[in-house]
């Protein structure tokens, strides 16, 4: 899921830069998009056999996840 939000330094900056400048709310023009949510990996071989599903994580600041392991590794 991605979700647009208007970041807390966007915000700051609004409030400081209104009370100085009326061009302190061009500020809150400023989007940032987040993902969040999980990506299922399995992998087939050609011979047909499976390796376990893998459920990672996603986003910036995600961990990696590798292959055969059921939670991420940090």
């Amino acid at each position: 899921m991605t979700t647009r939000v208007i970041p807390g330094w966007a915000v700051l900056f609004a409030i400081l830069g209104f009370l100085f400048f009326l061009l302190g709310l061009l500020f809150l023009l400023v989007r940032e998009e987040r993902t969040t949510g999980f990506v299922q990996v399995q992998v087939v071989a050609p011979g047909g056999s499976t390796s376990p599903r893998s459920r990672c994580p996603t986003g910036p600041r995600s961990p990696t996840c590798s292959l055969g392991s059921p939670t991420p590794t940090a």
